[in-house]
């Protein structure tokens, strides 16, 4: 009985992380166009909650921190970042890890700007002011930042030497991608639904990934 729901290889296919991942990512892309498509503005009342949230939370004295949070988000020092990254693991004869950390990053760029052009959603009125530019729907900051932290962390789970630093990279990553989404929501560039939008694509794109280029038996 046990062979007959067994593959050949004696794998149970609901624990395969490939089918499981490539499952998370269509879910997610079909949540975040009935989203985009049918739901956009009976958002508009949660927007306005989660920004007045945000805002209440978050004291003015905060705003430096805010805006260092969304400038390590930005683009350029992502790149800088993700090159770097990618170069620590080739030196180390890590070349699967660094296509994974760079196929996730620019994977990550490269679908967000998709979804911005496909969905047009124009970004809140005080966006000119952060210098935010294009349109909204989801934060690009959010969606980088979260495939980011989720192929570092798993990295980091992997190579960590004792059960208790297996976290730090994980808690890190996620205390890191959380606040930059935030500091978008404060700053006026996106709305909360953007990046919760963006989390989710990005976290999905980044388990696929790693789930892909990564598995858990993968050697270099």
């Amino acid at each position: 009985m046990k062979n007959a729901v067994r593959g050949k290889k004696g794998s149970v296919p609901y624990r395969d992380p490939v089918g499981l991942a490539t499952i998370i990512f269509i879910l997610s892309l079909y949540f975040l166009c009935y989203l985009a498509g049918e739901r956009l503005q009976e958002l508009a009342s949660f927007d306005q909650k989660a920004t007045a949230w945000v805002k209440a939370l978050i004291p003015p004295s905060a705003a430096p921190a805010m805006f260092f949070f969304s400038l390590i988000g930005s683009a350029v020092p992502v790149s800088l970042f993700t090159a770097g990254i990618a170069f620590f693991c080739h030196r180390r004869k890590r070349n699967r890890e660094a296509t994974v950390v760079v196929t996730a990053v620019l994977g990550a760029f490269l679908l967000e700007e998709l979804f911005k052009t496909i969905f047009r959603r124009p970004r809140p009125y005080l966006a000119s002011f952060t210098g935010a530019h294009g349109y909204s729907f989801p934060s690009g900051h959010a969606t980088v930042a979260a495939a980011m932290a989720v192929v570092l962390a798993w990295l980091w789970y992997r190579h960590a030497r004792n059960r208790p630093s297996r976290w730090l990279g994980p808690v890190t990553g996620l205390f890191l991608s959380f606040f930059i989404g935030v500091s978008r929501v404060y700053l006026g560039a996106h709305y909360p639904s953007d990046v919760l939008a963006g989390f989710i694509l990005g976290t999905a794109w980044g388990v696929m990934v790693a789930a892909f280029l990564l598995p858990p038996a993968a050697k270099e």
